[in-house]
């Protein structure tokens, strides 16, 4: 997985090997300054609106929220025994969706921490079968005002995320 922060400052990576880096890209070389690692490979990475937290997914069905500049990270285990295909954060801010190899997309609610070195605080919002099959993607539009997820069964599906999610 990789991304671009909205200046170009920096680039994010996250790969098999376990490991998301931060690479500046104000180098004449990229190189990596901060590097987080998990125990399992990572399938999905994307940069908050913040652009201070990134959040990982991984084929454990582990997310991760890690603040690049304080390291400060959160853990969330939204399933057992399931890959996280994808995460994806929406562009205002306010959700975070994740979908895995069951098909199954969970979206969280997300705040802005209180105080400073604190982590965007996120809170269970919903969980349905995106996908009948596994699921792949998951992404909100620009103005975040829908979710649409692919599987392996060939579908997309669009979901409107004014008030409570539904399904177009």
């Amino acid at each position: 997985s990789v991304g671009f922060q909205e200046d170009g400052r920096f680039m994010f990576t996250g790969s098999e090997d376990c490991r998301v880096r931060i690479w500046d890209l104000n180098c004449p070389q990229p190189v990596c300054k901060r590097m987080f690692d998990c125990l399992s490979s990572i399938n999905s990475v994307c940069l908050h609106p913040n652009q201070v937290e990134v959040a990982i997914g991984t084929s454990s069905g582990s997310i991760y929220i890690w603040d690049i500049k304080s390291d400060n990270n959160e853990q969330l285990l939204p399933e057992m025994n399931a890959s996280l295909n994808c995460i994806d954060i929406s562009p205002n801010g306010k959700f975070m969706a994740a979908i895995n190899n069951k098909g199954s997309c969970y979206i969280w609610d997300l705040v802005a921490p209180d105080g400073k070195d604190q982590l965007t605080k996120t809170t269970a919002k919903l969980k349905f079968l995106a996908q009948t099959r596994y699921g792949l993607k998951c992404k909100f539009s620009p103005d975040s005002s829908l979710l649409v997820t692919t599987g392996g069964d060939g579908t997309a599906r669009v979901y409107k995320t004014d008030g409570e999610i539904e399904f177009l």
